[in-house]
């Protein structure tokens, strides 16, 4: 179920110039660092599922087992706009353990750092941070799990909006979804589910919301038991 998934940010430091007795001078007009930007993030939603894999088989703290750590601090956001800064892999862990499907992290702030094979390395957006869990092989839920591997447990209440590669592509019906993909002749570098969605459940017909990342993988592994 591995997918990279992005949305992208980035700020960039205006310049002007300035006549000054006839020469132009180049001139910074914010000689302060570009604004740090806290997005939703479906690789950090990837990367906390991860750990809480390998810290449920392990039992202990697994921070060096990892595929690559966080250069701490860090600044997370949850679902009702608040933000939490984490200095240590411990506090995250806790963080992370005390997640519920009321309350729970979804954005990262960029730029920040991570460590891998002894190397500092800075994400400046999401792009970089789902090539970074990518090359790490963490597994994520992808489209095709969403409309067409469920069927026994739920089907997507239809239309629903996906970003492919950044385009928004609106399908009516799960056999529209499934024959774009299969028919898709580009690559496929992106995949962002355009929240919230509704579902049915099929045990009782009743409706669910999904508003983010959190929910569909508590939905899909929790609620339906599909690993």
């Amino acid at each position: 179920m591995k997918k990279i998934l992005i949305l992208l940010m980035m700020a960039t430091m205006a310049i002007s110039c300035t006549e000054d007795e006839g020469n132009v001078t180049e001139v910074e007009k914010n000689t302060e660092e570009p604004p740090k930007e806290i997005e939703s993030s479906l690789a950090l939603r990837a990367t906390l599922e991860n750990m809480k894999e390998v810290q449920g088989i392990t039992g202990r703290s697994v921070q060096n087992e990892l595929c690559f750590q966080f250069d701490y601090p860090i600044v997370l956001s949850y679902n009702d706009d608040s933000t939490v800064e984490v200095t240590t892999y411990n506090q995250l862990l806790s963080l992370l353990l005390e997640e519920t499907v009321e309350l729970h992290m979804v954005g990262i702030q960029y730029p920040f750092a991570v460590i891998q094979n002894d190397s500092n390395q800075t994400i400046n957006e999401e792009s970089e941070f789902q090539a970074l869990i990518s090359d790490c092989g963490y597994d994520y839920i992808d489209v095709n799990d969403v409309v067409a591997l469920t069927d026994d447990c739920f089907t997507v209440d239809f239309p629903i909006t996906v970003y492919v590669n950044g385009e928004a592509e609106t399908f009516t019906s799960q056999a529209q979804a499934q024959e774009f993909f299969v028919n898709y002749s580009g690559t496929i570098e992106s995949i962002n589910f355009d929240y919230p969605f509704t579902v049915i459940m099929t045990s009782d017909d009743s409706q669910m919301t999904i508003s983010d990342d959190y929910e569909l993988i508590d939905l899909v592994e929790n609620i339906c038991n599909i690993e």
